[in-house]
């Protein structure tokens, strides 16, 4: 009893109920690695505050220094008692998942034992464990490349908890498995391990993959930045320092080769140690800044090896983006025909303008001359072939492999239920014997005198509808009488069209007006509005303000470019010349904004006049302004456009970086970003790849895919033609590059600029400059392009000679894109050589007929060789090649060549050919069944319809007519049956084969419940009717009329109708 129950082992049963529950359990393990992750990276910030508060000059015994200490002390000990939770938690959950799948006993103690035995545990605790206690310090002293460097015990603990950050890694895993829906059950299924692995696989796939390989590089950059700075600082030069080795030689003058000696200095700037692995990682290396110890060559070394797995990560995920889904690949199809059907259209007319020509003894014109007739008739010929193809398929592999599985479910189904239905008289005769006696031993037990009353069985039609029918077979029911339907209405005098007139207008009547989906008036279109309702006219507006755009903004940019020569050639920024290059900036800079504000607007126009062609929404052409302004990529854009120096207006000012100072002028900082304009170029580009797509409205609309930019940049690096798209785009970037790099290289302090009154050009730092601390030299403005331009070459090509290198931080950042341009154009070359290198159908099936007919040249040259050989070893005159052959292999591989020689030209085709194949093959197979369905349920149609009609006509006649009707239709049914026993015998005796036993075997066991539960019924009903003891009444189960009868058909019967089904349906001459 429930109130008996002790109240301690309910809060025990409550309490220990979630550990048998697997979803709960993953979420603690999720929610425990949140945690971890949060006091980890606390650890870390107070490991790394105190290192910097070290390196800074604060004394050991610092209070806050201490206090820092403590923190990380807590959080170090709170992740490790994580760490043990979480493998304690991970040992249940492998408990209850072995407990599901395996039905294993579950036990839900887990002694400390378990957990303290495995050794990932124990890595884990010591690495998340590791820190500087309390009150602990002291420096370590190193001797490396005979040079002395001191480092402290706290930078080393701040490198050691950096490794924390795995913790995050983690939690990122358990959030992309998190999103994954009944992933465990899913796992037990598939018996794959959805794990780090599995989630590793879907981060870096696709364009998301591009996006978080770019993330995790910036990660490891700052991560690898605090290593190598960390060891490349020596504690000697820290205030806090008090050592005597630091005061030698060997610490304070560092050498690399033994040769050359420097000073050593701290370098304590964070960006130049991130620049030296990002140099590093992209293969690059300036050599600007070196690694001088051990440490930091481990550091540098172990970045560039991840540079190059990141890299080809990018790789990787550039080239499963650039593939096209299965919608894409479907209207990529759709508009291949289409493109075909154009062209098709041009090849007729040239061959008829040449025949008509030819026909005529007229003189044909020079390219006519030209033309070769038989190759433009086999192209006609190809052409038409192309255009041939059906819509269904003309899809993706994978889809027609989806539509193959369905066909072959269709296909089974249909069998089944032909089988069932030819089949199904017999089984109605043995079930109905059988069922009945099992019934009769049941009575016989349970009441003996049961069996001495006659018992009267359900007819054969009652029988009938006890049969479960399948789906296939109402289908085809349906189908037929819609077919008796579409006769009576012809025989009525009504036609398709009439019918369909009538459907559409009751489809009106409810919809009230064609316009009318959404319940909206009609808009009336004003005068010189009829524009607005028609898309390729907006799409050619739109077209023609991109191109517009375009132009103001390149024109614009030029004049921009001309007065920022102009003023790096001592050219006055207030002179007549510059403010009239200014002028012309602004108004086209205002013209490029108001092209843009009429693309935005013809963009919304569009997506109405398309939401009214897919959806039937009332088309509103009168759009306001505040669906524009909403848009953040308009004020993007607008901002580019009207961004420039205008007229009568120049400033310039001053930034101090890398311990350099630098002045800009306006007028070069506002032509740098003018030359942003240029992405206008990208979208006239993309529209003219999409405007060659004939209909591509309507295939985006029956493939249900955006055919925009994307489409377009995949058809761009998709084929040899991506070679040149990708060799432009290299070439204008290096150029662009080029010139941002120059420009922020140059400063106006230099002397070719004229009136530069900045008194920041007087310093010494902007006199002299210096790299990384190490060495300086006189500031000297390199204003020659080429050289900024070779610079960006190679750091694009990621060769980086050394000779031109960054030395401001914006030209640090031009350089930085420069490589990750050529690292993602070398990405985006070698996906689309691999997609180019694949071979098309046409060509794996060539090259297949010709490995053919290899093998069969191949063939004759074994068999010489083997009759030679069995000719001289029986005359005892082998040669001494002959005796070093090995007959089993000579064999072996006569037996190989010679399958390959017995592979028909049908066959010899890849893997989308064959598909197609199968696809068309199943579709005839399909379009047979159905035909045979239709002529086997047609007579049980008929009789239903005649049965309807019947019942029909005695309804209007009277209710006691109509039983007659049934009474006469029962006995007629009976009279019926004897004549078909024969026949039913003969086709028993002629089913041997095990396709009939199995089909025999399957009905009876869908049907053997349904029977077994009516006999059963309609027995015991038998006993209490006014039937029982009637001693005249004949026990006898008449047999139904047999539905199939293929034993008297004669062989021209037979080949008649396999001609008419091949005429009716599209198949061959073979047997069905």
């Amino acid at each position: 009893m429930l109130n008996e129950m002790d109240a301690s082992s309910l809060y025990t049963l409550k309490k220990t109920d979630w550990r048998k529950n697997r979803d709960v359990v993953d979420m603690k393990q999720i929610n425990v690695h949140r945690v971890a992750a949060v006091c980890g990276m606390l650890g870390l910030g107070c490991a790394i505050l105190q290192n910097e508060m070290i390196i800074t000059g604060a004394m050991p015994d610092d209070p806050l220094l201490t206090m820092l200490k403590i923190g990380n002390s807590v959080f170090s000990l709170m992740v490790v008692a994580l760490l043990y939770y979480y493998y304690w938690l991970h040992t249940l959950f492998e408990r209850i998942v072995n407990h599901l799948r395996r039905g294993a006993v579950l036990d839900t103690r887990i002694p400390a034992r378990e957990i303290l035995s495995k050794r990932l545990f124990w890595i884990e605790a010591a690495v998340c464990g590791f820190h500087i206690p309390p009150y602990v310090t002291f420096e370590i002293g190193i001797v490396q490349m005979s040079n002395f460097s001191l480092m402290r015990v706290e930078t080393f603990g701040a490198v050691i908890n950096c490794l924390r950050l795995y913790l995050v890694a983690r939690c990122f895993t358990d959030w992309i498995l998190a999103r994954m829906p009944k992933r465990h059950t899913v796992a037990t299924y598939a018996a794959v391990d959805l794990g780090t692995s599995y989630a590793f696989k879907q981060l870096f796939n696709g364009w998301g993959g591009v996006y978080y390989v770019m993330v995790s590089w910036t990660i490891l950059l700052g991560l690898f930045g605090y290593w190598f700075r960390a060891a490349e600082m020596t504690a000697c030069f820290f205030p806090s320092t008090v050592d005597d080795r630091c005061v030698e030689a060997s610490a304070i003058q560092w050498t690399v080769d033994g040769v050359n000696y420097f000073e050593k200095e701290n370098d304590l700037y964070m960006q130049n140690a991130i620049w030296a692995m990002l140099v590093t990682s992209t293969t690059v290396g300036y050599g600007d800044i070196l690694a001088n110890t051990h440490f930091s060559r481990a550091v540098a070394g172990g970045m560039g090896l991840l540079g190059i797995v990141l890299a080809s990560l990018l790789t990787a995920a550039l080239s499963s983006a650039l593939q096209f889904n299965m919608h894409e690949m479907s209207a990529l199809l759709i508009l291949q025909r289409e493109q075909a059907r154009r062209e098709l259209f041009l090849k007729a007319v040239l061959i008829v303008q040449y025949w008509w020509r030819v026909r005529k003894k007229k003189r044909l014109t020079s390219r006519q001359r030209k033309m070769d007739m038989f190759d433009l008739g086999l192209k006609f010929r190809h052409k038409k072939r192309e255009t041939q193809v059906e819509v269904e398929d003309l899809a993706a592999d994978n889809s027609k492999i989806d539509g193959i599985a369905l066909r072959t479910k269709y296909l089974e189904t249909a069998v089944e239920a032909i089988a069932d239905k030819l089949w199904e008289n017999e089984m109605i005769k043995d079930l109905s014997e059988q069922h009945h006696e099992n019934a009769r031993r049941e009575l016989s037990v349970k009441s003996p005198h049961a069996l001495l009353e006659p018992y009267r069985p359900p007819s054969p039609s009652k029988l009938k509808k006890l049969v479960p029918q399948s789906s296939f077979s109402r289908k085809v029911v349906a189908r037929v009488a819609a077919h008796f339907a579409d006769a009576v209405d012809k025989d009525r005098g009504m036609t398709h069209d009439e019918l369909d007139g009538d459907r559409e207008a009751e489809g009106l009547e409810r919809q009230g007006t064609m316009r009318g989906f959404d319940g909206k008036e009609p808009f009336k279109f004003k005068k010189g509005w009829e524009w607005r309702k028609k898309r390729d006219i907006i799409d050619r507006k739109r077209r023609r303000n991109g191109l517009l755009s375009s132009l103001f903004g390149l024109l614009g940019t030029a004049a921009s470019l001309v007065e920022n020569e102009l003023l790096i050639r001592n050219e006055p920024a207030e002179s007549d010349v510059m403010n009239i290059l200014k002028s012309i900036n602004s108004g086209c800079s205002v013209m490029c904004a108001i092209c843009v504000f009429n693309i935005y607007w013809l963009n919304i126009l569009f997506s109405r006049v398309q939401a009214h062609l897919r959806r039937g929404q009332a088309l509103d052409p009168d759009i306001p302004l505040s669906p524009i302004f909403k848009d953040p990529t308009y004020w993007i854009e607008t901002l580019l456009c009207l961004c420039h120096n205008p007229p009568y207006f120049t400033f310039e000012f001053d930034i101090t970086n890398l311990d350099n100072t630098i002045v800009y002028r306006s007028e070069t900082l506002l032509c740098i970003l003018n030359t942003l304009r240029c992405y206008l170029l990208w979208r006239v580009l993309t529209d003219q790849i999409l405007d060659t797509l004939p209909r591509r409205h309507t295939v985006a609309m029956f493939a249900s895919v955006k055919l925009g930019k994307e489409f377009a940049f995949k058809l761009m690096l998709n084929g040899w033609g991506a070679i040149w798209y990708i060799a432009g785009a290299w070439c204008f970037f290096v150029v662009l590059l080029g010139y941002w790099f120059r420009m922020f290289e140059i400063s106006a302090c230099g002397p070719e600029f004229a009136q530069t009154g900045n008194p920041a050009c007087l310093e010494q730092s902007a006199i002299t400059w210096t790299v990384a601390g190490v060495g300086t030299f006189p500031q000297t403005n390199n204003i020659y392009l080429w050289n900024a331009v070779w610079g960006i070459f190679v750091t694009t090509t990621t060769v980086g000679y050394g000779d031109i290198f960054p030395t401001t931080h914006l030209s640090r950042v031009v350089a930085v894109l420069a490589a990750f341009v050529g690292i993602v154009c070398a990405s985006l070359l070698t996906a689309s050589l691999g997609s180019s290198m694949q071979p098309s159908a046409q060509e794996m099936s060539a090259t297949l007929v010709l490995h053919r007919e290899k093998a069969r040249h191949e063939l004759l040259i074994l068999a010489q060789r083997l009759i030679a050989f069995w000719w001289r070893r029986r005359q005892g005159t082998m040669t001494r090649r002959q005796r070093r052959l090995d007959p089993f292999e000579l064999k072996m591989a006569f037996k190989r060549t010679l399958l390959d020689t017995n592979v028909e030209v049908e066959d010899c085709a890849g893997i989308s050919k064959k598909i197609e194949q199968i696809v068309h093959r199943t579709k005839y197979l399909q379009r047979a069944l159905d035909a045979i369905a239709d002529k086997l349920w047609e007579p049980e149609v008929a009789e239903m319809q005649r049965k309807h009609q019947r019942r029909h006509r005695t309804t209007i006649l009277g209710g006691g007519l109509m039983l007659n009707h049934e009474d006469e239709g029962h006995a007629h049914d009976e009279k019926d049956a004897g004549p078909n026993v024969a026949n039913m015998q003969s086709m028993v005796l002629n089913r041997r084969n095990s396709f009939i036993q199995e089909a025999r075997t399957r009905m009876m066991s869908r049907t053997s419940a349904v029977f077994s539960a009516s006999i059963h019924k309609s027995m015991f009903q038998s006993m209490k009717s006014p039937m029982a003891g009637d001693p005249g009444y004949q026990r006898d189960i008449p047999s139904m009329p047999s539905s199939m009868d293929g034993s008297q058909n004669s062989a021209d019967r037979e080949a008649a109708l396999q001609k008419a089904f091949a005429r009716n349906h599209g198949g061959g001459m073979g047997m069905i």
